[in-house]
């Protein structure tokens, strides 16, 4: 617990020293936040680059900014308080309205943005991979979500008959 506050204090100061607009924690480790915790060994960070102008998107400025601090990289990932993260750029429509929507909780004493139940259940839809489609399916047998909201959200990203799929199974 104390390295995840650690990381998530390490990103917040990103955001406050403008090396990225916003964030909101997805994927596996979002799950935690709501659920019973599924393996994974990184912290999926969606954000917004600031400064971006480009169509091509440039993760140099986090890196850069990263190594600055002393703060190592393996591969894709920077080590954070001991946690390998992974940022990866708000990638489409689904995924902005999953940042610009976060919902605020805490690891310990620090705020940290986290997607939405609805909106991580939409992205594991929309990406389809087994994994994600069974954390999906985990979600649906736990009925913590809000229909409605989760409703309106698959239909605004076309992902309902997807949902149907998942549904249905049950």
């Amino acid at each position: 617990k104390e390295r995840m506050e650690k990381t998530i204090r390490s990103i917040n100061q990103m955001v406050k020293d403008d090396v990225i607009a916003d964030y909101a924690v997805g994927g596996a480790m979002a799950l935690v936040f709501y659920s019973e915790p599924a393996v994974t060994f990184d912290l999926d960070v969606f954000d917004f680059l600031t400064g971006q102008t480009s169509i091509i998107l440039n993760l140099e400025k986090i890196y850069d900014y990263c190594r600055s601090r002393g703060h190592k990289i393996e591969k894709e990932h920077i080590i954070l308080g001991g946690i390998p993260v992974q940022f990866l750029p708000a990638y489409n429509l689904l995924v902005q309205e999953a940042v610009t929507q976060a919902v605020t909780k805490k690891v310990g004493k620090t705020p940290v943005r986290v997607v939405s139940l609805e909106h991580l259940m939409a992205i594991g839809l929309q990406t389809g991979r087994a994994k994600d489609l069974g954390r999906v399916m985990q979600l649906f047998e736990e009925k913590k979500y809000h229909v409605d909201k989760l409703e309106k959200i698959l239909r605004q990203h076309g992902l309902l008959t997807a949902w149907r799929k998942i549904a249905s199974k049950k």
